[in-house]
């Protein structure tokens, strides 16, 4: 990975617990809106309930928490993430323990005290939310004892309250709208969640690629270049076509270096690189595999005169002079090919055979190219100095 490439990544890579922590404060305060709503709905009609049962402490509980949503809503930007998450919990399990005790069967609130469960399930842990849901069901099991024993009662005629519409009223917000704005907030997180993971798993697929990349061409190194050619083989196997292996080594970089420097001799492999990357396709590969040899993959080959075509654009084009600090460099390659499935069906024995045929060609002293089985003829283009 190159100081750029690194630079870069830092600057894209996903902070993950930042990002959920900000994921879950918009989340909280995408509910309290919701409750802020619900309240200003809800409480009107709760209240005006009075009408037909006569007040009850449950409606002055009602307003009082209305008042406080509507204040920590107006001034949610000043208070801590936590107390708004404690509150929010408190609320929805007051609502809840407050119309089971006062209505019974007849209230909702049993709604408000599920919600409840699956808020502290969300922003704690499972445990604590199946701590929450225990006591719950035990809360219930309390009413019903006592409502049953007959220590409470409703306080107004039950046939009268369901045939008023306030009743009903009140039953559809908490079964539907606060539901609703609940469950809009919960799929909002859960698409969030996914954006995020999926971002991570790019980060990860990003930093594996560069991992495996030479730090200094920018190249896939050996482990990616032979996952690469495991993959075209199986191509090739599928569609009976050819994969070219090609051992591409430079010809005079170490007179290079020895002449002007390894900051010439980086200069001129970075130049190679480039010109063996418009040499090939944009579905073939070219791999840097040691100091000054790499290796070039080309895969869907009906015949192997189409690896003597890019042989012979390799060799013109390597050979063209570099430009280094008003300097004309030259170098050559020498390009041994083993072809699959001919030559050999394994990765390692066709980089062995292409390896023997470049070395017949780097003796002859050379620029040119020999395939395994030594058929093609060796191309005649001068050795660079």
């Amino acid at each position: 990975m190159t100081g750029q490439e690194k630079a870069h990544a830092a600057e894209t890579a996903v902070d993950p617990l930042g990002r959920l922590l900000a994921i879950r404060h918009t989340f909280l305060d995408r509910l309290w809106n919701g409750m802020f709503v619900i309240a200003a709905v809800a409480t009107p009609v709760s209240v005006s309930r009075a009408l037909i049962t006569g007040w009850h402490h449950v409606y002055t509980l009602h307003i009082a928490l209305t008042l406080l949503v509507a204040g920590l809503y107006f001034a949610r930007g000043a208070v801590r993430y936590r107390t708004k998450l404690y509150i929010l919990i408190i609320l929805f399990a007051a609502v809840g323990c407050s119309g089971i005790f006062t209505l019974g069967l007849l209230g909702s609130g049993i709604w408000f005290l599920v919600m409840c469960s699956l808020l502290v399930s969300t922003f704690f842990s499972l445990r604590t939310g199946l701590i929450v849901a225990v006591a719950t069901g035990l809360t219930i099991i309390l009413a019903a004892v006592l409502f049953i024993t007959g220590i409470l009662k409703v306080p107004f005629d039950a046939n009268v309250y369901v045939t008023s519409v306030t009743g009903w009223a009140i039953l559809l917000i908490s079964t539907s709208i606060m539901p609703f704005v609940v469950f809009t907030a919960f799929g909002a997180y859960q698409r969030t969640i996914v954006d995020l993971l999926h971002e991570l798993q790019q980060q990860r697929d990003q930093i594996a690629d560069l991992a495996a990349r030479d730090q200094l061409t920018g190249l896939p190194m050996a482990s990616l270049a032979n996952d690469r050619l495991e993959m075209k083989m199986h191509s090739a196997m599928r569609d009976g076509t050819r994969v070219a292996f090609l051992f591409v080594d430079l010809n005079g970089f170490k007179a290079v270096n020895d002449t002007w420097g390894h900051e010439a001799g980086d200069h001129l492999l970075q130049a190679v690189a480039t010109r063996l990357q418009k040499s090939v396709r944009v579905e073939d590969t070219v791999a840097r595999v040691g100091g000054d040899e790499f290796v070039v993959l080309l895969g869907g080959l009906k015949s192997r005169h189409e690896a003597v075509a890019v042989a012979e654009k390799i060799i013109a084009n390597v050979c063209q002079p570099v430009i280094y600090a008003a300097q004309s460099i030259t170098s050559g390659a020498s390009i041994g090919i083993s072809i699959f499935p001919e030559d050999a069906t394994d990765i390692a024995t066709l980089r062995r055979l292409a390896d023997r045929a470049m070395y017949q060609i780097k003796r002859s002293g050379k620029n040119g190219f020999a395939f395994a089985d030594g058929e093609a003829p060796m191309s005649e283009i001068p050795a660079g100095k």
